[in-house]
């Protein structure tokens, strides 16, 4: 299974890759609307983070059953 998972929009791309015990979240904006704004920001979350952000975008979505996205697992 891939350790990467990449989401493209026409404003720019999140790419989330595991390394290690840590998940590194890339994002690359497409457009600039501000010029001192950076183009591409790199944060990174511990396993306990990427779980919370799985569940909060789970239950934004509103899919059934609910906590169904799990990023930890699927990226081992």
């Amino acid at each position: 299974m891939s350790t990467t998972i990449s989401l493209d929009s026409e404003d720019g791309t999140i790419e989330i890759s595991k390394e290690e015990s840590r998940y590194k979240v890339t994002i690359t904006h497409k457009r600039r609307w501000i010029l001192f704004q950076k183009r591409k920001t790199e944060i990174i979350l511990e396993h306990d983070q990427i779980e919370q952000l799985a569940t909060h975008l789970n239950n934004q979505s509103k899919s059934f059953p609910r906590g169904n996205i799990d990023f930890g697992t699927s990226m081992e």
